[in-house]
């Protein structure tokens, strides 16, 4: 069953942050892949065993996460990733669009990850990818970094520590 958690190759075991469970073995089995676009054509691409791939790109996410200052020794022992204590559509509204870019008839998508401290509070705010202009990157930040609250990430044996949380703002005029 899906209970959001992983096991790694060294045993180790923790929310899957991916949407994913799937097991080293089963990874290492997996020797193709079969992607169909919207022509409906199949195309199916024999990549031999993912095992290898699929355990590097646990390492490049390891070694990301600590650029990012999070302790992986902890997060390996998450019980629960970082929750918004209201509805994260709250924490923006009409009033964080910025003036001048709704005037000049500008939209745009802002995908972000904010540092959420033990406290359940943002420490910092990271633009991941942007439509731009750089204005929707601050009104994003700006906005979340005031109203932004969460749950903390909690480890198996309770301990709130110090996670990310990820999402999207779409600036749209109606």
């Amino acid at each position: 069953d899906d209970d959001g958690q992983r096991t790694d190759s060294n045993g180790a075991s923790g929310p899957d942050i991916f949407g994913q469970q799937i097991a080293p073995e089963t990874e290492a089995a997996i020797n193709w892949i079969s992607i169909r676009g919207r022509s409906r054509r199949t195309v199916v691409l024999n990549t031999g065993s993912m095992g290898a791939p699929m355990e590097a790109v646990r390492a490049c996410t390891d070694n990301l996460m600590e650029h990012w200052g999070i302790d992986l020794d902890q997060h390996r022992n998450l019980a629960s990733l970082p929750k918004p204590k209201q509805n994260p559509g709250r924490w923006m509204n009409a009033n964080d669009y910025p003036t001048g870019l709704l005037r000049q008839g500008y939209q745009g998508i802002v995908k972000f990850r904010l540092s959420v401290d033990a406290d359940g509070v943002p420490s910092a705010c990271h633009i991941q990818q942007s439509s731009r202009p750089e204005g929707f990157d601050k009104a994003v930040c700006d906005a979340l970094m005031r109203k932004a609250r969460f749950e903390p990430a909690m480890t198996k044996d309770g301990t709130a520590i110090a996670s990310y949380w990820r999402n999207t703002v779409r600036f749209k005029i109606p």
